[in-house]
């Protein structure tokens, strides 16, 4: 997931069902936070929070855009990111082509961020 400081812990809400069951099925959270650096208390905030998700995170200053992928065989992206995760305009896609384009896109912007 990748999201900005000031949507994350609404995002993660949203989404708590559905991150729960993909950790019964041993899927690993990562969280991508976009922001100016290493927030201490949003990081214990967030893993503080009513949802309790066990996940890893990391910081960037800024990102292209933010999306949700699952399982690398779904994801829902914002067409602009002044919108938050799962509000519109959105883009829901189980297009394989696409999610491998999402996914190297993730791995790059992990590599970049610092946590």
């Amino acid at each position: 997931m990748i999201a900005d400081k000031a949507r994350i812990i609404p995002t993660l809400s949203q989404f708590s069902e559905e991150c729960r069951q993909a950790i019964k099925k041993g899927s690993q959270i990562c969280l991508i936070f976009e922001g100016d650096g290493p927030d201490v208390l949003l990081k214990k905030k967030s893993k503080n929070s009513s949802m309790a998700l066990p996940f890893t995170s990391n910081f960037i200053v800024s990102l292209l855009n933010h999306f949700i992928m699952s399982d690398d065989k779904e994801a829902l992206i914002t067409t602009s990111k002044e919108s938050g995760l799962g509000e519109s305009p959105s883009l829901w896609t189980n297009n394989s082509n696409l999610i491998g384009v999402i996914r190297k896109s993730f791995e790059s912007d992990w590599k970049e961020a610092e946590d």
